[in-house]
């Protein structure tokens, strides 16, 4: 058993039904591995959500994401010790000349400070330059 951090790429390919993301998470259940997201993640999904800004698809979006989180059932909050390991990483991407988003750059720290070293994403470029971060798409 496994865990796995879920990028937002790969819960918006499955909310929107791509057929890879959807067999990937069939993957991911079957062989028993652990599903995580990061609170970052939980904030793309919903700002992503309110992107029609009609007040009834907002709420269906909204309602969509609530209930994959609780599919997924762990979720990480961005504590201390993940704010420090994300400085240290990005101190780190700024040398190798590959800075990463912040957001990116939260979702690996949290990802790692939890001992989780593999992200599930359609963009691994995201990821990939991170040391201790293993990618996998779909």
């Amino acid at each position: 058993m496994t865990l796995l951090s879920l990028d937002t790429s790969f819960l918006i390919d499955f909310l929107s039904g791509q057929k890879s993301a959807i067999d990937k998470m069939k993957q991911i259940e079957n062989d028993g591995d652990m599903m995580a997201v990061s609170s970052i993640v939980v904030y793309e999904l919903l700002v992503l959500s309110a992107g029609d800004r009609k007040p009834n698809n907002i709420q269906k979006a909204v309602n969509m994401v609530e209930s994959l989180l609780s599919r997924i059932g762990i979720l990480w909050s961005v504590d201390p010790e993940a704010a420090r390991l994300a400085a240290e990483i990005q101190r780190t991407q700024m040398v190798k000349g590959k800075p990463v988003s912040v957001r990116d750059l939260l979702i690996a720290a949290n990802s790692l400070a939890n001992g989780c070293y593999t992200i599930i994403t359609r963009n691994v470029g995201d990821f990939e330059t991170i040391d201790g971060i293993r990618v996998e798409t779909y």
